[in-house]
């Protein structure tokens, strides 16, 4: 099962992340955030 589906996963992940720039650029932006307090 693990072994099928790690493409599967990977693929999906990409077609998520192309369909959701958005959410994904306000993680990276909340990351940078909490580095930027936690220095």
């Amino acid at each position: 099962m693990a072994q099928s589906s790690t493409t599967t996963d990977q693929d999906n992940s990409l077609e998520w992340v192309k369909k959701d720039n958005r959410r994904m650029l306000h993680v990276v932006y909340r990351v940078g955030d909490l580095d930027r307090t936690i220095k």
